[in-house]
């Protein structure tokens, strides 16, 4: 079996390592080490066991979100600012601290900030990065709305539960 640099199993795009019949998933494989991607690997290894025929493979995986459990949590999904400059995006920027959501106040967690990159051509979301308290649930959304292009204006219009995090998209979206 193919060994890569770092010691994990060599595998094409469908996860199929150099051994017929034979798969890599999760941490073996190298690659991103998250405990939802592992399981989304199977999504890819299961129709191949099952013979049925699949598009889905390490190519057309989504956008996927990562989450650094720190104080407070580090979230990300998307372009940052820097890649988006790099890959010759335009974007508009609204950004946030996260004192002025009412949830964060009511926790006293009010540390970090909010921010959002959206195509001003598309008005799709093209990243997000968060550092707050409740930034891994709130990544979520943001990942879901990339993945399935739905406008930031859908985010910013949304109607939200009071008090809670996610009803800082109202306000965040609102400064495109």
């Amino acid at each position: 079996m193919a060994l890569g640099a770092r010691g994990e199993i060599k595998v094409n795009k469908h996860l199929q390592s150099s051994v017929e019949h034979i798969w890599a998933v999760g941490d073996v494989k190298g690659g991103p080490q998250f405990t939802y991607i592992s399981l989304d690997d199977y999504r890819i290894v299961l129709p191949q066991l099952l013979g049925e025929e699949s598009n889905y493979n390490l190519e057309t995986r989504r956008v996927y979100p990562t989450a650094t459990f720190v104080d407070p949590t580090f979230a990300r999904v998307g372009f940052n600012e820097k890649e988006a400059t790099e890959a010759g995006k335009n974007y508009k920027v609204a950004k946030m601290p996260v004192a002025a959501v009412p949830k964060a106040q009511v926790l006293r967690e009010t540390s970090g900030f909010l921010k959002i990159l959206v195509d001003p051509e598309t008005d799709l979301i093209l990243g997000a990065s968060f550092f707050s308290y409740e930034a891994h649930e709130m990544i979520n959304l943001i990942a879901l709305a990339i993945n399935e292009n739905i406008s930031y204006k859908s985010l910013r219009d949304g109607i939200y539960t009071h008090p809670t995090m996610s009803e800082s998209m109202n306000d965040l979206l609102e400064m495109i």
